[in-house]
This record gives C-alpha cells, sequence and structure tokens, in this order.
C-alpha cells in the first residue's frame, strides 16, 4: 500500500472516530462481538464472511460488529488489518464499532511487532515516522468500552477491582 493512501485513510477515519464517545452505549442485541485479530487479515475476511467465500459479507447485509481491539503486533498484515478496518468504520459507521486494546498504545505497539512491520514495508525513515504516528494517533481516539443491547459491558481488558460506574467511563 502507497504510504500516502495510508495516510489519507487514516486522516479521513480520525473524525469518525471522535465523533464516538469513549463508551458506546447503543449496541442493538445480534451483533458480532470480535476479539484480537493481530494483524491478520485472512481472520478478519473470515469474521466477515465465516467459511464460505462467496457469501456477502456480513457488513453489507447490515449486521454490526464490535472489535475489542488488538489488531495489530503479532501478525504480518497490521497495517492492512486497520486500513481495512478504519475504511468500514467510515462505508459503515453505525455497523463497525473499534474499541481500543492494549496493543493499541504506543509503549506496547512499539515494541510488540507494529511498528517492525511498518519498517519492514517502508523503507523510507520518514515515511515509517509518519505512518506510524498517525496510526497510533488514530489508536488515541479509539473508544474503550461498548455496551450491547443496555446488558452486555464489552471491553478489551477486565473491569477494575474497585468498579466503575458509565458516568465514569463517558468521562474517560
Amino acid at each position: 500500500m502507497d504510504p500516502d493512501d495510508i495516510m489519507e485513510v487514516i486522516d479521513a477515519v480520525i473524525p469518525y472516530l471522535k465523533s464516538e464517545p469513549m463508551l458506546i452505549e447503543d449496541v442493538p442485541f445480534g451483533c458480532q462481538i470480535v476479539g484480537d485479530t493481530h494483524g491478520q487479515l485472512y481472520d478478519l475476511d473470515r469474521v466477515f464472511t465465516g467459511d464460505d467465500a462467496n457469501l456477502k459479507p456480513g457488513y453489507e447485509r447490515g449486521m454490526r460488529y464490535v472489535f475489542l481491539g488488538n489488531y495489530v503486533d503479532k501478525g504480518r498484515q497490521s497495517i492492512e488489518v486497520m486500513t481495512a478496518l478504519f475504511i468500514l468504520k467510515m462505508f459503515y459507521p453505525d455497523q463497525i464499532f473499534l474499541l481500543r486494546g492494549n496493543h493499541e498504545f504506543i509503549n506496547v505497539n512499539l515494541k510488540g511487532g507494529f511498528s517492525i512491520d511498518i519498517l519492514e514495508k517502508y523503507t523510507l525513515q520518514d515515511a515509517t515516522h509518519m505512518i506510524f504516528s498517525a496510526f497510533n494517533e488514530a489508536f488515541a481516539n479509539l473508544s474503550v468500552a461498548a455496551i450491547v443491547g443496555n446488558v452486555y459491558f464489552c471491553a478489551h481488558g477486565g473491569i477494575s477491582p474497585s468498579g466503575f460506574t458509565r458516568r465514569q467511563l463517558r468521562a474517560v
């Protein structure tokens, strides 16, 4: 992927991410909840189509998805996974919900393979730094939790032992 195209996608998705609250409270029942994808583009594709490659992707059929974070690191297609999810977020903003996982923090993805993935694909230092910084700016604007059907709490990690309230999450 061309660095300019990646930057265009990231710049375009940030307003969508900023417009969502830190706690998304209105996700209806019937959504798909998706855990770590860790740079595995094939796995992401299977989330949408299952085992039937001829099946129309779920987002084209009105399906909603809550992704719980950890999109990058470990796999070799972190850039492609994030770019695909960001594009889907823009085309289906009411169906694709992206939460922040621990790998969407710079101190983790700097060491976890995401930065290496970028370095291997983009040898120019300016492009590498620009892309890495832009992705992390977008990550900083991801929501941290969602509530499905006003019943199920969804987040990447666990709940604090001291507990929390919806008001506290909204204030993050």
